[in-house]
């Protein structure tokens, strides 16, 4: 396995992971200020 193809592959998992984690806590309420 490429080191840069694999660096490249979890980058864009951790920034779908992040991604769905901050929308499901937006989607339940977690950030509503107001």
């Amino acid at each position: 396995m490429h080191r840069r193809s694999f660096l490249k592959g979890a980058g864009i998992v951790t920034i779908l992971v992040a991604g769905g984690a901050v929308w499901r806590a937006e989607d339940q309420g977690v950030f509503s200020v107001g």
